[in-house]
């Protein structure tokens, strides 16, 4: 097993900016997925499919090699990632985000479960 620098933060970012949209729920419409989905992405919960990756090749007009350079994956052929072996690199606005839900996992919106 190799580490990767797998940060799928990169290609969203790039591509948000690629496409001039405006954040992240722009970015999901565009590609036709649940906003839900971009952000188990962005918090390393779900890699990036190949299908997401195809779809992102159709809008960006970048190849597939280039969009998974964007996230850090060197691989040279595709397979599905581990993430519990991959190094999360966050950016210190995740940071305070994570800090700021740690310990919010018994809160569904705004009722607290029992």
């Amino acid at each position: 097993m190799y580490q990767l620098n797998y940060d799928p933060n990169a290609l969203v970012n790039s591509v948000i900016c690629t496409l001039h949209l405006k954040n992240d729920f722009h970015l999901s419409k565009v590609l036709g997925i649940s906003p839900s989905t971009i952000a188990r992405i962005r918090y390393f919960q779900l890699p990036v499919s190949a299908s997401i990756l195809v779809r992102l090749h159709q809008e960006t007009g970048l190849s597939v090699k280039e969009l998974r350079a964007m996230m850090g994956d060197e691989r040279k052929f595709f397979e599905r990632i581990d993430l519990t072996t991959c190094t999360k690199i966050l950016s210190p606005a995740h940071k305070k985000l994570d800090a700021k839900y740690a310990g919010m996992e018994n809160f569904v919106g705004s009722t607290r479960l029992n």
